[in-house]
């Protein structure tokens, strides 16, 4: 073999070198432009689903807040009429006393309660029609309001009528001081009172 043909093929075979070289690493760019792509592609569906899946549990998040708030709401609306209904039954027992026959002792301590807050003197006492009809002992009254007061005390029965279920309503002579103790103002000042202990009774 010639020294030219020597010096073609040692050129040729270079290049064949070069060639499978470069196509070597042609595909090792590849593979790794691959792999990158397909790296950068399961980031983006894991971002996809994390995001779906933030957005969903944020949908059940408020779902069940909306659930309790409304289950709340029910709760505290039957609270409420189960109160009122309990507080209606007191009433009802009022009015069931009021047509006892003891109802007119209960009457007359009403009004020395009420006599005793004013703290005695010379008294007037209002009732509804029905109670005035009673026989109640205001002298007898008077006197346990004079020794619970220390004060000289005149129970008299004013012709001034009152719209109520039962009670009085005792006032001064002159009027500076009244206190009213019907039925209807005994309840609503108990009121509650009422509420908390038929609220500990309903939902302890």
């Amino acid at each position: 073999m010639s020294s030219l043909d020597k010096i073609v093929g040692k050129i040729i075979g270079d290049a064949k070198e070069e060639a499978a070289r470069i196509l070597n690493e042609a595909k090792s760019i590849a593979a790794s432009m691959e792999e990158e792509a397909k790296k950068k592609a399961d980031e983006v569906v894991q971002a996809e689903v994390s995001k779906f899946r933030q957005a969903k549990e944020e949908e059940v998040k408020r779902a069940v807040m909306e659930a309790r708030i409304k289950a709340k709401e029910r709760w505290l609306k039957e609270r409420e009429a189960l109160i009122n209904q309990a507080i209606d039954k007191v009433k009802e027992r009022l009015a069931r006393l009021v047509g006892s026959p003891d109802y007119a002792k209960s009457l007359e301590a009403l009004i020395e309660e009420a006599a005793v807050a004013i703290g005695g003197g010379d008294l007037l006492v209002q009732l509804n029609e029905r109670d005035a009809k009673l026989s109640l002992d205001l002298e007898g009254i008077a006197k346990r309001v004079k020794e619970k007061t220390g004060v000289d005390t005149k129970i008299q029965l004013s012709e001034v009528k009152v719209q109520c279920m039962g009670g009085a309503v005792v006032s001064t002579r002159d009027g500076s001081f009244i206190y009213d103790n019907t039925l209807e103002s005994r309840v609503r000042r108990q009121e509650s009172a009422l509420r908390l202990t038929a609220a500990k009774i309903l939902f302890a």
